[in-house]
């Protein structure tokens, strides 16, 4: 049974420690939602797990001054958090986050309550796994 175990997840927990090493701590990224495109810094967070129920996506959280063009219009979907300073639910959007060197992938893109500082996003820890790769 821990052989089982093992086998199962030790293989995914390997490739996401893998991807965190190459991949650096800050990054410009491009996130695309509709029509609209955003290039900001992104911060990648390895507490950030959420993930937009209906779709399963990973999220990735805006910056609401900086990406505000990308919640413009199209449907709203809300994605729950909970942090230390509370919990509450963010309005989020399908879309896309790329960048130099990196495939583009599908995303939810949520809005942050508050301001995220320097950073433009912070990215979804699982995103590390489906990049394994540097930027440029």
């Amino acid at each position: 049974l821990c052989a089982l175990c093992a086998a199962t997840f030790l293989p995914r927990l390997v490739r996401s420690i893998n991807a965190r090493k190459r991949l650096q701590s800050e990054v410009a990224v491009t996130l695309s939602a509709g029509s609209a495109r955003v290039t900001v810094p992104g911060r990648v967070d390895t507490g950030n797990l959420l993930k937009e129920p209906l779709t399963g996506l990973p999220v990735v959280v805006a910056d609401r001054a900086r990406c505000s063009a990308l919640f413009a219009g199209g449907l709203k979907l809300p994605v729950a958090y909970r942090a230390l300073g509370g919990e509450g639910c963010m309005d989020g959007v399908l879309g896309t986050i790329c960048a130099e060197g990196l495939e583009e992938t599908r995303c939810c893109i949520a809005q942050s309550p508050e301001g995220l500082g320097e950073c433009g996003a912070v990215i979804n820890a699982e995103l590390f796994a489906l990049w394994g790769g540097k930027p440029g």
